[in-house]
């Protein structure tokens, strides 16, 4: 009776290291994709949400825009 606990311990003991092994083998295998653009990196980490917040941040780091506050703001005019 004492044989059956002890198989089963090791059958998870060698399951657990297969499992491990596996997952630590294909975490490092290819190398990620570069991103080609700020804008695909805003969408790749937040959707197009981010993307819009990326173009307004770029607007006014650009001084075509001006932000007055939480959701308001403005176009600079062209010289």
């Amino acid at each position: 009776m004492t044989v059956l606990p002890v198989v089963i311990a090791l059958a998870v003991a060698v399951s657990s290291v297969l499992l491990i092994s596996g997952v630590v083998r294909l975490r490092g295998r290819g190398t990620p994709a570069p991103v080609h653009d700020v804008l695909e990196g805003a969408f790749l980490a937040g959707g197009p949400g981010r993307v819009v917040d990326a173009v307004i941040a770029g607007m006014q780091a650009d001084g075509r825009l001006t932000v007055g506050g939480p959701g308001i703001v403005a176009l600079r005019p062209a010289d």
